[in-house]
């Protein structure tokens, strides 16, 4: 005689209800993921251009710091508080002090030591009241004993602010005294 067949008979109802959850899951974390990356993607494009922003702005400033300090006419950053910031390298050389000796030291402070109060007080402090205290620039020329002889100087006080208020001054110092000696001595003849 044959075996019976056996039928068996087993209810994969909770198996298949399993599965559709497994691959539901699996689809919305796909689409999770693909929504992350893109989100990680647009930040990352996003920092990306920043950071040439920044590279190009950083390029800007130092070509800038360049032209400042290899200029030849000196020059100096007094900010708010007249503490001396910045001097370039023609400022060291007018005046005969490195910059070293100049940086960080309060303008009036500086100029009374080395030239004088008078000095200071009638033909300096006027003009940096005037770029200070009412953002105008404003200019001086006029002889002055340095240690390197008598020179001629054309000093400009130029107002710096930052949005509405007033952050220092830019003093920058023409040397005329070549032109001022030609001009004296075709004057002579």
């Amino acid at each position: 005689t044959d075996p019976e067949p056996y039928i068996l008979v087993q209810d994969v109802t909770d198996r298949i209800l399993m599965d559709r959850d497994l691959v539901r899951g699996k689809e919305q974390l796909e689409k999770y993921v693909r929504e992350k990356n893109s989100e990680l993607e647009l930040t990352l494009e996003k920092y990306q251009q920043e950071i040439l922003e920044r590279i190009k702005a950083e390029e800007f400033l130092n070509i800038y710091k360049m032209m400042v300090m290899n200029s030849n006419d000196a020059q100096i950053y007094v900010n708010i508080k007249g503490i001396i910031v910045i001097a370039n390298v023609a400022y060291e050389k007018l005046i005969n002090i490195p910059v070293k000796q100049i940086i960080g030291r309060l303008h009036q402070t500086f100029i009374s030591s080395n030239f004088g109060d008078a000095y200071y007080d009638l033909e300096v402090k006027p003009r940096m009241d005037t770029a200070l205290l009412r953002g105008k620039k404003t200019f001086y020329d006029g002889w002055i004993t340095l240690d390197s002889g008598r020179r001629y100087l054309s000093r400009c006080f130029t107002p710096c602010r930052k949005g509405e208020n007033m952050v220092g001054v830019i003093i920058t110092v023409h040397d005329l005294t070549h032109l001022m000696i030609a001009r004296e001595q075709l004057a002579e003849s």
